[in-house]
């Protein structure tokens, strides 16, 4: 037996010890000013250099739903969208069409489909599919390989969330091609597989599209071809229903804005892990406009705020800051001179900008921003003097200054590119991205971290396929039966361009509920990715971090002082072990640091407070 401390008791007993403030890693140095090491432009190019225009095929609308099986009819209840403005006649066709359909008149309904053109020539009009029962795309295999989501392919990118309430996740792609432009993915079993739900199709083009799980509902924004202009000037917003991901089609669409100027990005923010019922949407315009869009009341109207800018460029991203005190959203992209710059809304006065740093001028530059708590990452790629290089700036003090650190800095001839961030689920930050090395196999790289301290763990090569880079990718906890926020889906993009997912666990993991901690209540302590039938042991501080070494485990546990809270117990054949422990209400207001241990090993820290 090993004695962490002095007590193996269920009960937490929380000695009182002063906090110490945390040592941050050598590599964050905070600044308020950067500088860029001068790049060489031009020497990279990423295997989708022309990842748009250049790449599209086109796919008649019409001819897509002539080509459906006839039990793919049957599966599928349609209604049509007019993407300009539609006359009293058309819309009578319209509903007539969608009669015939529903009534297994198809030959019928594509005829008059084909009318309908000279009322609204393509492409006036979208076609949504409401699949009746989930098209399966994909066959469960377990874990040792990762999962298609489509099969379809010709994807751009996929937008990625999960319903907290039934562990569902949602995967949006968006296509490259003229006709299906985007579809929801519905997976009820962590990735494993993937069935397609709904599907939007048209021989018009979207410039943009993204989604965001909030209440009950998955919300996708998206931005179509205007047939009178021609451009994509109008961001509109749909949602499906919970649990199956049914379109609500009372809902139907609602227009977010149309500001008659070309949209070059959109993304869609929630709240989905607090009051559960607000949604950020932001844009960039062709002119250099950051629009921000807010609803108070999950979807049904949104309110324009002034940004002030006007210089976005592209690279654009949100999140919403959990646990926030001043700025509850936060907004990452490129301005015009390629500087990365971030702007802060607070609830109320004036958003706050600012560039932080530079981004790389010609290879693909998306960023990634997370919150938490009033820490802030955003990570993106730089003009490193070799090549691009994947660097995050991190704010501790909720955006007054900021820190830099490096995650993948190329050699000569290789290039890091794409990274996304998550910090939701109080399990730290997690970001992925991707390696271009010139060989035939190119790695994607998972990196995940605790929320303040810069103690990174990687994994390279976490992608079955290789992935086309210079695409985009996504990550986002899954919340499983193993506890919320333990494991992670990724989804990156292969030569098929069917987009796959990876789940991480993360190795040794250890997962709280609630955080933070109730004072005078119960709270879950859940541990996956043991060693299996091996003892284990749960330990905290409420001194801060350090470095205390364990020999009869041959491990250091990552904290000063530290106590057993609970264990030795062991794993079972899964590498799970739990403990339910209750916390003494005379603690609350104490800050506490936990950490998981068994032979060799210990899990990632969680800091929290007892509220």
């Amino acid at each position: 037996m090993v004695l962490l401390s002095f007590c193996l008791a269920l009960t937490l007993t929380w000695p009182q010890i002063q906090e110490e403030s945390i040592t941050r890693m050598v590599e964050e140095s905070f600044v308020t000013t950067h500088s860029s090491p001068a790049g060489t432009s031009g020497w990279f190019r990423p295997e989708t250099d022309t990842e748009e225009e250049g790449g599209r095929r086109s796919v008649s609308l019409l001819n897509s739903l002539k080509a459906l099986s006839h039990e793919d009819r049957l599966n599928a209840m349609i209604k049509i969208e007019f993407l300009g403005q539609e006359s009293s006649r058309a819309a009578q066709m319209a509903q007539k069409i969608e009669r015939l359909w529903h009534s297994q008149a198809f030959e019928q309904a594509l005829a008059a489909m084909e009318a309908l053109q000279e009322f609204a020539p393509e492409p006036a009009f979208a076609v949504g599919i409401q699949w009746r029962k989930a098209r399966s795309l994909s066959s469960g295999r377990g874990w040792s390989s990762d999962s298609q989501i489509e099969t379809i392919g010709d994807v751009a990118e996929t937008s990625l969330d999960y319903h907290a309430g039934n562990g569902r996740l949602f995967a949006v792609t968006r296509r490259r091609t003229d006709s299906a432009q985007w579809s929801i993915n519905m997976s009820k079993d962590d990735g494993q597989t993937w069935s397609e739900t709904y599907a939007w199709l048209s021989n018009s083009t979207v410039s943009d599209v993204d989604a965001v799980v909030v209440d009950d509902y998955l919300y996708v924004a998206y931005a179509p071809e205007d047939p009178g202009s021609g451009i994509h000037q109008q961001a509109r917003m749909r949602r499906a229903l919970m649990p199956g991901g049914i379109i609500d089609n009372i809902y139907f669409w609602i227009p977010i804005f149309d500001k008659g100027v070309e949209i070059l990005e959109l993304a869609l923010a929630s709240n989905a892990d607090a009051d559960n019922n607000h949604i950020r949407h932001v844009a960039i315009l062709e002119d250099g406009s950051l629009i921000y869009h807010y609803s108070l009341d999950v979807g049904s109207t949104f309110t324009e705020y002034p940004s002030g800018i006007s210089d976005a460029e592209g690279s654009l991203d949100i999140c919403f800051n959990f646990g926030w005190s001043t700025y509850h959203t936060v907004v990452s992209f490129r301005d015009t001179s390629d500087n990365l710059s971030v702007w802060m809304k607070p609830w109320a006065g004036t958003p706050v900008s600012s560039d932080i740093d530079t981004v790389h001028p010609t290879s693909p530059t998306t960023t990634g921003v997370a919150a938490y708590e009033d820490i802030f990452i955003i990570v993106f790629v730089h003009d490193y003097t070799l090549g691009p290089e994947v660097r995050y700036r991190i704010s501790y003090d909720g955006g007054s200054s900021w820190g830099v650190g490096i995650l993948g800095q190329p050699l000569a001839g290789e290039g890091y590119l794409c990274p996304a961030v998550t910090g939701r689920g109080g399990q730290g930050f997690s970001v992925v991205y991707q390696k271009e090395d010139g060989i035939l196999y190119d790695p994607c790289i998972y990196e995940q971290r605790p929320y303040d301290t810069a103690s990174w763990t990687k994994q390279s090569g976490i992608n079955d396929q290789d992935v086309i880079t210079g695409t985009t990718m996504a990550v986002s906890p899954i919340q499983g039966v193993a506890g919320f926020g333990i494991s992670k889906g990724v989804i990156y993009n292969p030569s098929s361009r069917n987009p796959h997912f990876d789940r991480e666990d993360g190795g040794f993991q250890l997962s709280v509920d609630p955080l933070p901690l109730q004072g005078g209540a119960d709270a879950d302590f859940v541990v996956t990715g043991g060693l299996p039938d091996t003892n284990t042991w749960l330990a905290y501080s409420v001194v801060g971090l350090g470095s205390t070494y364990i020999g009869a485990l041959n491990a250091t546990l990552d904290l000063a002082n530290p106590i057993a809270a609970a264990g030795p117990d062991k794993t079972g054949a899964d590498g799970m072990v739990s403990w339910t422990i209750f916390i003494p209400a005379t603690y609350t207001g104490t800050d506490v640091w936990l950490q998981a241990i068994q032979d060799s090993q210990v899990t990632i820290v969680v800091a929290t407070t007892i509220d």
